[in-house]
């Protein structure tokens, strides 16, 4: 180690940055086990040369003089709250030791990025200062809904708070849901929707009517959550206006929610939703992958009634996605169905046709070899070559 220390120190006195760069990088690489047992003395050597590289270096090397720090241990402490604290300081030198000090989770760390709060007007710095005071968990509770009171900090700290995951946190969280910002309620109802406490469910039913789309769309994710863990609490019936919401993602969500419900009920609502003239294809890719995920056979009949009634795009997607079905008796069920459908068509698109050879190859129900046989013959060279393909996976070769 000493002499690594001293081609360090030769470099740093020669400015020779990117030497001194390397043999920080070395001394971390091959020395950081033995840090523990270095004398104090060393060790702030090592701090305030690694702190003079970084303030000649450019971004790309202070990230990995930054990864030396935390190896340092309390040593690097006082010096590195020094520069935060230096309101003359290079920005990004600041905004790197801000992100760093949430590696030194001590109190007299905690209150330093408190004070630095009070008087920045550097809204980047602020914003790390407050994730890293997030980092701090419960610690940092009392000082996080202290800054939530003030108006240019309320947001950041609500957000850093809801990221905590803690239960100190439930109650305060609870109150934000009534916040004029949305960034605020949809951090809010995020958060809440990961706490096993059923007194929150109310709130998030509430949430489902608010205003903003992220918050609906946050409120959609809880819900099925809830749903699939408690279904006695009957959540369809609040999920079923998000799936015509007039944003895609709410009602993407609201489909996902429902397909982990996985009911009779939310089937049913899922399959109105995808047959719905308003619907657009993209929807209804959507609501059909929704169906499948449920993999019921109320939901498998509800997507081959919706071939009957969907532009051909969506016909092509739901036959592609029922050739996924897993379980035996509902791959039967699938492959019967789709072959019901084919028979029923007085004429079948080719990409249709290249989809139906797909899905009955994968399904394995051997009731569609007289079908795929007659695909072979089709006019469509492509139609030929998968109900070739699909045919082989019934009488594979060795």
């Amino acid at each position: 180690m000493l002499s690594l220390l001293s081609q360090l120190q030769q470099a740093v006195q020669q400015q020779q940055w990117d030497n001194a760069t390397q043999c920080l990088q070395q001394l971390r690489a091959q020395h950081r086990q033995q840090f523990a047992q270095t004398s104090n003395t060393v060790l702030k050597e090592i701090t305030d040369l690694a702190l003079q590289v970084f303030d000649h270096s450019d971004f790309q090397a202070r990230w990995e003089i930054a990864k030396l720090f935390p190896d340092l241990g309390t040593t690097a402490i006082a010096p590195l709250l020094e520069i935060l604290q230096n309101e003359e300081a290079d920005s990004e030198e600041r905004w790197f030791i801000a992100r760093l000090l949430s590696q030194f989770q001590t109190d007299k760390v905690l209150d330093t990025l408190v004070a630095v709060l009070e008087t920045s007007q550097d809204e980047e710095l602020n914003a790390i200062l407050i994730e890293t005071l997030g980092s701090f968990e419960a610690k940092a509770i009392p000082a996080l809904t202290a800054l939530v009171q003030q108006p240019r900090f309320s947001v950041l700290a609500t957000t850093a708070l809801a990221q905590m995951r803690h239960p100190e946190t439930i109650t305060f969280l609870q109150d934000q849901t009534r916040n004029q910002d949305e960034i605020a309620r949809t951090a809010a109802i995020e958060a809440l929707g990961s706490f096993n406490d059923i007194a929150i469910v109310p709130l998030l039913r509430q949430a489902t009517q608010d205003l903003a789309a992220p918050v609906r769309k946050e409120a959609a994710i809880a819900l099925g959550l809830w749903g699939a863990k408690a279904p006695e609490l009957n959540l369809t019936a609040d999920l079923r206006p998000l799936l015509y919401d007039f944003n895609a993602e709410v009602c993407q969500q609201a489909a996902i929610a429902l397909g982990r419900i996985a009911s009779n009920e939310a089937a049913e609502l899922v399959f109105q939703a995808l047959v719905s003239p308003a619907t657009p294809i993209p929807l209804q890719r959507e609501f059909a992958r929704s169906l499948l995920w449920m993999e019921t056979p109320q939901s498998l009949e509800y997507l081959l009634q919706a071939l009957d009634s969907v532009p051909l795009p969506t016909r092509i997607e739901i036959t592609k996605l029922l050739g996924r079905i897993k379980t035996p008796a509902l791959q039967s069920q699938a492959a019967q169905g789709l072959l019901t459908f084919f028979q029923q068509q007085p004429q079948i698109e080719d990409h249709l046709a290249q989809a139906l050879a797909q899905a009955w190859g994968y399904l394995g129900d051997r009731a569609a070899i007289p079908v795929l046989e007659q695909l072979t013959r089709s006019p469509s060279k492509t139609v030929q070559l998968h109900a070739i393909a699909a045919l082989k996976r019934f009488n594979p070769v060795d």
